[in-house]
C-alpha cells in the first residue's frame, strides 16, 4: 500500500467514530489489524511512519551488469541530492511534516467536538420528550 493510502486510512479513522473493522471494509482491506498497526505507527512516528524505505538487504557482492551500474548511478545521484539539502530546506521539510500532523489533529478535534455537541443535542431532545410524555400522563 502507498504511504498516501495509509495516511488516508489513518486520517479517516481518527476523524470518524468508525471501528477498525468498518474503516477496513470502507477501504477494501481484508485485515482490520492493518488499520490498527498503521494508526499506532502514525501515533508513534507521525507522518514519517509511512515514508517508503527500500526493502531487502544491501547486496554484498558487486555485479558487472550494466543495469546494475545504471541503478547504482541513479541511487548515488539521489543520495547526493538528499545530502545537498540546505539547513533551510531541511527545516522547511520538517515544518511541512509538523503542519500535516497538526492539520490531522485539528480535523480530529473538530470532529470530536461536533460529535459531542450532537450527543448533547440528542440528550436535550430526549429530556424534553420525557417531560412532554410525563405532562401528558398526568
Amino acid at each position: 500500500y502507498t504511504s498516501e493510502f495509509k495516511l488516508a486510512v489513518v486520517e479517516s479513522y481518527l476523524t470518524s467514530e468508525l471501528s477498525y473493522r468498518q474503516i477496513a471494509f470502507q477501504y477494501g482491506l481484508n485485515n482490520p489489524s492493518l488499520v490498527t498497526r498503521w494508526k499506532l505507527e502514525f501515533m508513534k512516528y507521525g507522518a514519517n511512519a509511512f515514508v517508503e524505505r527500500p526493502k531487502g538487504r544491501v547486496p554484498t557482492m558487486r555485479r558487472t551488469d550494466e543495469k546494475v551500474k545504471i541503478t547504482t548511478h541513479t541511487k548515488s545521484r539521489s543520495q547526493k541530492q538528499k545530502k545537498e539539502l540546505t539547513p533551510e530546506q531541511a527545516r522547511i521539510l520538517e515544518l511541512e511534516k509538523q503542519l500535516r500532523y497538526a492539520q490531522i489533529e485539528n480535523a480530529y478535534l473538530k470532529e470530536l467536538r461536533r460529535l459531542r455537541l450532537e450527543d448533547a443535542r440528542k440528550m436535550k431532545e430526549q429530556q424534553e420528550s420525557l417531560a412532554v410524555s410525563e405532562e401528558n400522563s398526568i
